[in-house]
């Protein structure tokens, strides 16, 4: 699927092209119908409903750099992830079934400006719920005014515990604001979570989950070698982390099928599948 600029997809965002989806829509629905007709029961992608993404930068929250491959273009020849390298992975998840993504930003907002495009790119072409996760203590003005060009019926920003107390009055703005630690009472082992989800670290490469970011145990692969599908259906790689894993301080927040809970509190379609917008 082609893809425009950064530029392009912002200025549509402030009604300066309103057009601009309109393919890119019509050929994800497209997509979702011969995917639907098509697809096998009881097949792994089938199952897979979350994606779990980090965008954070390589200096803030890379992970392993042993995979890099210098003979990839672009930023990946750097190893982190360019905007148009996410929106391929957003294409690719819609394509599969995936209704909601997670979006790891590291410490703030304003830590990757890519992260409007991507949410920008997965809402108004796929329709898909997005769920924003900074570990930020406050927001800016700057960061509102981009939250409120998302289509917030259908946004969600997770912020800590402690974060949510002094962040909760967006909600007066239309910013619907929850809390993304994850405890143990939030599910016990064995975690069966990762047959629902895909995770994909700054640099491309993919796990099992977010918990075990780096570790090549649970590596499943690089997002530009195979398409999602074939990595999702491959019944050999590791779909599961294992009891005997320990529990890291905040490894788990903003996983995504738990996410999914909190965003369906108020409304969402995380429980039902992916929206299309109306085409007009």
């Amino acid at each position: 699927m082609a893809k425009k600029t950064k530029q392009a997809v912002q200025a549509e965002s402030a009604g300066e092209s309103k057009e601009f989806f309109g393919l890119p829509r019509t050929i994800s629905k497209e997509i979702r119908s011969c995917a639907a007709v098509h697809k096998i029961e009881g097949s792994a992608v089938q199952t897979v409903r979350y994606l779990w993404i980090n965008i954070a930068d390589h200096a803030n929250g890379s992970d392993s750099g042993e995979h890099r491959n210098p003979n990839r273009r672009g930023s990946l020849a750097r190893g982190v992830m360019n905007a148009e390298d996410w929106l391929n992975v957003i294409d690719e998840a819609a394509s599969v079934g995936i209704c909601c993504v997670v979006i790891c930003t590291g410490d703030g907002l304003h830590d990757n400006q890519d992260l409007w495009t991507i949410c920008q790119w997965a809402q108004q072409v796929h329709g898909i719920d997005v769920g924003i996760h900074a570990r930020c203590a406050d927001v800016r003005p700057q960061d509102i005014e981009e939250l409120q060009r998302l289509d917030l019926e259908h946004t969600w920003l997770f912020v800590t515990r402690e974060a949510y107390a002094r962040l909760r009055d967006l909600e007066s703005q239309g910013i619907r604001v929850r809390v993304a630690d994850v405890c143990r009472e939030d599910h016990q082992p064995p975690c069966d979570m990762p047959e629902s989800m895909v995770f994909v670290g700054p640099e491309g490469n993919l796990y099992t989950c977010g918990l075990v970011l780096g570790n090549d145990q649970y590596r499943l692969g690089h997002i530009m070698e195979k398409p999602l599908d074939h990595i999702i259906a491959d019944r050999s790689l590791p779909r599961f982390v294992p009891e005997s894993a320990p529990y890291r301080t905040s490894g788990c927040d903003a996983c995504p099928p738990i996410m999914a809970d909190r965003m369906a509190e108020e409304g969402g379609h995380t429980a039902t599948g992916p929206r299309m917008k109306d085409e007009g």
